[in-house]
C-alpha cells in the first residue's frame, strides 16, 4: 500500500512539474494554429505534427535567455526563426 501510494504521488509530482507546457506564443500560418512552447527538460517545442523539438533551449540566468547549440538568441530572434522555419515546413 505504502508502495503504490508514493508511487503515485511521484507520478502527480512528476506530471505537474515536467510535463507541463509553458505556451511562449500561439500564431497562424498556411491556414494552421501553432504553439510555441517550452516543454520537459526547459527546451522549446512547436506543434507541428505532434510536438517538434526546435533546438532551442530555456537558459537558466538573466544574461542568456534562450540558446541554440550553445549561442545566445534573442527572445524575438528566436521565435522569427521557428516562425520561419514552420512557413517554410523545416520542422517534421
Amino acid at each position: 500500500m505504502k508502495k503504490v501510494l508514493v508511487g503515485g504521488l511521484f507520478l502527480i509530482l512528476l506530471s505537474s512539474a515536467g510535463f507541463a507546457k509553458d505556451v511562449l506564443e500561439k500564431f497562424s500560418t498556411n491556414g494552421k494554429t501553432y504553439e510555441i512552447y517550452v516543454g520537459y527538460g526547459h527546451s522549446v517545442y512547436v506543434t507541428y505534427g505532434g510536438s517538434s523539438d526546435t533546438g532551442y533551449v530555456k537558459g537558466s540566468n538573466s544574461d542568456c535567455q534562450w540558446k541554440r547549440y550553445g549561442s545566445c538568441k534573442s527572445y524575438s530572434s528566436m521565435i522569427s526563426d521557428i516562425k520561419y522555419k514552420v512557413a517554410n515546413h523545416k520542422y517534421k
